[in-house]
């Protein structure tokens, strides 16, 4: 089983897309995100999140939100 430090090992290199409207919530997960990747890609809203995917379309994980304004 790995532990915490040979986890982000292993997914450090990977590039999120985290898309939430409520700040709160996008700021805490933000702060989290990078504990473990190196690059994250942070949206406020659905439609800057879709723009930001459509013009880059190389992340590995993407995480959003479901409802959403925009």
């Amino acid at each position: 089983m790995l532990d915490i430090n040979e986890l982000r090992e292993h997914i450090k290199d990977l590039k999120v897309l985290f898309v939430d409207d409520e700040e709160m919530i996008r700021n805490g997960t933000s702060i989290f995100l990078h504990k473990f990747f190196d690059d994250v890609v942070v949206c406020n809203d659905g439609e800057d999140g879709l723009n930001t995917f459509e013009k880059h379309k190389d992340f590995d994980l993407i995480i959003t939100d479901v409802k959403m304004p925009k």
